[in-house]
């Protein structure tokens, strides 16, 4: 889930048109197939509703039924919660709205987010189901949740927060009161973020950490449909920052998270001779790898391109003689980089290199090819090169000669020891290093 804080504000209405499918699939549900004066009472609300002065343009989750969570452009109509028992009016944070335009949505879904009068508000009890137009009871969401996402990018889940636990059955509204070790009740959408919140989750609000306690995920909007629960209930319990909590940002556990590039490239090269720089990622200390869940690209840069240029997958080109850094940045999350320095010269020393794409993990029972050259001014030799292999034992690893300097290498079983390939001739040597993973 992206950042919630810039979806909805983007899909704010300029001027409201258009109608949504007529109600979004769903059947009135007052036992009859078509209410009482149901059209006209639209049509009169659609015409006249703007002249109201509570009405605001804004964008709400909950209408589509395929895409629950995109944002539908909508005009609504505030008016003061009533609490049904006593007949008084409700706090300020607690707010009715109705749909005016477009026409034909007669009900919108509990836990959608919605952005108006500069303020995030959640859908806490949708009153669609025996009314004529879409309406619900809606809360202000007076704090956020500050957390990272799976590439580290701090996002904010707006959340809401009530009376005290502890003094749940007091008259007045208690808020703003701050009790040492106290217990607050909350709730918030139930989304990608916040679906991974767990009983002990923590988080910073303010100057102090709370910890997450009971949480209710399972709350549907219909009984009978498992896929309709996008509200989550808690309660926080207030307890002592940690070294590892970011307070500035607010985000609890921030300095725990590590996401590490690294770059296997030759450091060294001549004008005649091209490379492709390997980009891997671990994140908290573990390999990752792209996915269709979380995909992982990068950027690669040349900081002077008239000494060597680099494409879109990391292929490098000489130019010229001199040096540049070539930068490689998360395109999931630009904080994230890592540079290399590369020296171009006009002419290669003779050695002896890898001319394959540099290889550093290798999981169970994968394969990958290993070749090498000669290098003598500039240009690979026929001659032959010598392969060692060291490092794990021989039951991890298979070494099978494919022709001349070509080897190909698969991983049996995994090793804490990482396998060494080093190539040699004419007392010139290069190493490649391969973690076999299971």
């Amino acid at each position: 889930m992206a950042d919630i804080t810039n979806l909805a504000r983007d899909a704010v209405l300029l001027g409201v048109a258009g109608t949504v499918n007529k109600s979004n699939g769903r059947s009135i549900r007052t036992g009859l197939s078509k209410q009482y004066l149901r059209d006209e009472t639209i049509l009169y609300t659609a015409n006249v509703g703007e002249i109201a002065s509570n009405v605001y343009d804004t964008a709400s989750q909950g209408i589509k039924l395929d895409n629950w969570f995109e944002y539908v452009p909508i005009k609504i109509r505030v008016d003061n919660a009533v609490q049904v028992s006593s007949g008084e009016l409700m706090t300020d944070d607690w707010m009715k709205i109705h749909i005016l335009l477009p026409t034909g949505i007669d009900t919108i879904g509990q836990g959608a987010y919605m952005f108006f009068d500069n303020n995030w508000w959640l859908v806490y009890k949708p009153k669609g189901v025996y009314t004529v137009r879409g309406s619900a009871l809606i809360r202000r969401c007076n704090t956020v949740i500050n957390t990272l996402d799976y590439y580290g990018n701090v996002v904010s889940v707006p959340m809401v927060f009530n009376k005290l636990g502890t003094l749940g059955n007091a008259p007045a509204v208690t808020e703003n009161m701050i009790l040492s070790k106290n217990y607050m009740n909350c709730f918030c959408q139930l989304n990608e973020i916040t679906k991974l919140f767990t009983e002990n989750t923590r988080m910073i609000q303010g100057k102090a950490a709370y910890a997450i306690r009971g949480i209710n995920d399972f709350t549907r909007e219909y009984t009978d449909d498992p896929d309709s629960v996008h509200i989550m209930a808690f309660t926080i319990e207030r307890q002592e920052p940690l070294e590892q909590d970011n307070l500035e940002l607010r985000v609890a556990d921030y300095y725990s998270f590590s996401w590490v590039i690294s770059l296997t490239a030759n450091e060294e090269m001549s004008l005649n001779t091209n490379q492709t720089i390997v980009a891997q990622s671990y994140r908290n200390e573990v390999l990752v790898e792209n996915t269709e869940e979380h995909p992982i690209s990068y950027t690669f840069e040349s900081s002077d391109e008239t000494v060597l240029t680099v494409d879109e997958d990391g292929y490098i080109t000489p130019v010229g003689a001199g040096w540049a850094t070539v930068r490689v940045t998360l395109n999931q999350n630009s904080e994230i980089r890592q540079s290399v320095n590369i020296t171009v010269s006009e002419t290669a020393e003779s050695k002896v290199m890898f001319t394959c794409t540099p290889v550093s993990v290798l999981d169970e029972y994968d394969k990958c090819v290993l070749t090498a050259a000669y290098i003598e001014d500039g240009v690979e030799t026929e001659e032959e090169v010598a392969f060692t292999f060291s490092g794990p034992s021989a039951r991890a690893y298979s070494a099978v000669k494919l022709g001349l300097n070509k080897y190909e290498i698969q991983c049996y079983n995994a090793s804490k020891v990482p396998l060494t390939v080093t190539v040699s001739a004419h007392d010139t040597s290069d190493s490649m290093i391969i973690n076999l993973y299971p």
